[in-house]
């Protein structure tokens, strides 16, 4: 299991380095998209060799600070890329969001208010958090379910009122979000030492490099 961490966080790390290669017009949320799959990669990593509660709290904290974000930069990627209008200030209102929930998600052993409690093992050589879900531990699946569904409806919006770039570059879209979602709903719903994210993450990059 380690090793399968190691290894998506090293492909997240050349998928990084390939954006450079390829997007050469420096689509800066395309680009932190890719910094922010590579940091949560990092995260899940760091998490399987932790050998304490201290160190696997900062990388659970790493995998967050990757995983909240990433939503915001997919969703700023996909309005600009199908010629989405939005007010400037809308971007300044989802930093402070993202800010809120980072907060939020990443104060366990701090605030009993994601974590009620938390504490440490390792299973077959690989570390794990032991976790009791606070009260505010369910405004992340709204926080993702909010943001896909914003996704969902704009690609929907630009298809009818035929303002997409690209008929063909919404159908592709709305098929990388539903994939990231199906997945998503999928991991939650089985029992698996294995997060699962962490490969659909790059190969949502694979499929958004192909788009571009």
């Amino acid at each position: 299991m380690i090793s399968l961490y190691a290894g998506t966080f090293a492909v997240s790390a050349i998928m990084l380095v390939v954006y450079f290669f390829i997007d050469k017009k420096r689509d800066r949320y395309l680009m932190m998209l890719f910094c922010s799959v590579a940091l949560c990669n990092l995260g899940y990593f760091l998490l399987s060799i932790s050998k304490n509660l201290d160190m696997a709290l900062w990388a659970n904290r790493i995998a967050y600070a990757g995983n909240v974000f990433l939503p915001f930069f997919l969703l700023m990627m996909i309005m600009n890329l199908l010629k989405f209008i939005y007010p400037k200030f809308l971007t300044w209102i989802l930093i402070a969001i993202n800010t809120a929930m980072l907060f939020i998600t990443c104060s366990g052993n701090i605030l009993p208010i994601y974590y009620k409690d938390v504490s440490f093992e390792i299973t077959n050589g690989i570390g794990s958090l032991v976790k009791t879900y606070g009260p505010l531990h369910i405004s992340y699946k709204f926080y993702l379910f909010a943001y896909f569904g914003a996704m969902v409806g704009i690609i929907i919006y630009t298809m009818i009122k035929k303002a997409a770039s690209s008929f063909k570059h919404s159908v592709f879209l709305a098929f990388v979000v539903i994939g990231n979602i199906t997945i998503w709903l999928v991991e939650n719903k089985i029992s698996s030492d294995f997060e699962f994210l962490a490969i659909s993450y790059i190969i949502t990059e694979v499929l958004i490099l192909l788009l571009y």
